[in-house]
């Protein structure tokens, strides 16, 4: 079922797409997003529906909860019975909790170390009878909601979709502006998956499975050129296997800790269990750009590579070397 005067909600995303036309802005409006944590994500992706908090606690499938407790436990417990999307990347919110920290820099436990965005079409999610609009951060009192076309015209997009620096709250208030869906969404409406990085796509499509992976492969991609992520704080940008060494490529970034983690790289062979796994750990350990692990013992074989970083899994993926191929 569509909202009365869908067509005017649609027009007004029309006109918010024009008002940006020249940056990378213009896209902003095709979509609404959610992001959440690479484990969540392959629940999501295995359900076929986006659920509410209360939704995703009770039948066990919020395997990672990234929020920010504090804010969560100052949310209207109304709001938790709904599926929540911003209307805009980059949020707030995500540049609290996205990428991985050190534990000393983790405040009230919002951590998001591997996190990935789903676009979902705005005008099918946005038109629904069901859907709410909130004009701000529901974690706020100050938060104003309406269901209505007249509603969604009158809601301070130019705050909403402002992008740099500001002094102004106002600003950070309105740019965490949602839709919400009750109970649950599915992915009819869902448009792209958005990654990272190369290795964080690799990791999302080896954790799917085979059946999985074939049926969303398509839609997943990193989106280079429409960046959705602050790409702060670490992460892994790419990991290699050469037939000799495990090759992994980190974030270059000097603004934010790099450390100290337990870094922990587990490597097996795939067409043969009896040799392995081999765990390698650095304990205390401020990451590099470039790590690289001579793998003698592993040379030209079939590899199955994690990379950890305290708890947090930033890599896995398999790598086959056509010389040990069992047929």
């Amino acid at each position: 079922m569509r909202k009365l005067n869908s067509h005017l909600i649609e027009q007004h995303i029309d006109l918010q797409k024009q008002r940006f036309q020249g940056g990378h802005r213009k896209w902003w409006p095709n979509f609404v997003y959610h992001t959440t944590s690479l484990e969540n994500a392959v629940n999501i992706l295995s359900d076929g529906r986006i659920l509410s908090r209360f939704n995703a606690l009770d039948q066990a499938r919020l395997r990672n909860d990234i929020a920010d407790s504090s804010v969560i436990s100052s949310t209207d417990s109304n709001w938790k019975s709904y599926a929540r999307f911003y209307l805009r990347p980059k949020t707030p919110t995500l540049y609290i909790n996205e990428g991985c920290k050190p534990w000393n820099e983790i405040i009230n436990e919002a951590h998001c170390a591997v996190p990935i965005c789903f676009l979902l079409n705005a005008k099918k999610v946005l038109t629904r009878s069901d859907c709410i609009f909130s004009d701000g951060n529901l974690a706020s009192s100050g938060a104003k909601t309406g269901n209505d076309a007249d509603f969604f015209l009158k809601m301070p997009f130019d705050k909403i979709f402002h992008e740099g620096p500001h002094n102004d709250r106002s600003i950070t208030f309105h740019r965490n502006a949602e839709a919400v869906i009750p109970n649950s969404l599915d992915l009819s409406s869902l448009e792209y998956i958005a990654c990272r990085t190369e290795a964080e796509k690799e990791t999302l499509l080896e954790l799917l499975g085979y059946d999985l992976r074939f049926k969303w492969k398509d839609k997943i991609g990193v989106l280079t050129r429409y960046p959705v992520f602050n790409e702060e704080w670490n992460f892994i940008r790419e990991v290699k296997w050469n037939g000799s060494e495990v090759i992994i490529k980190f974030n270059e970034q000097n603004r934010k800790a790099r450390g100290p983690f337990s870094l922990q790289i587990g490597i097996s062979q795939i067409w043969n269990s009896q040799v392995g796994p081999y765990i390698h750990v650095e304990n205390d350990y401020i990451l590099p750009n470039d790590y690289k692990i001579g793998l003698n013992s592993f040379a030209n074989k079939s590899l199955n590579v994690w990379v950890k970083m305290d708890s947090n899994l930033m890599y896995q993926n398999s790598f086959h070397s056509m010389a040990d191929l069992p047929f």
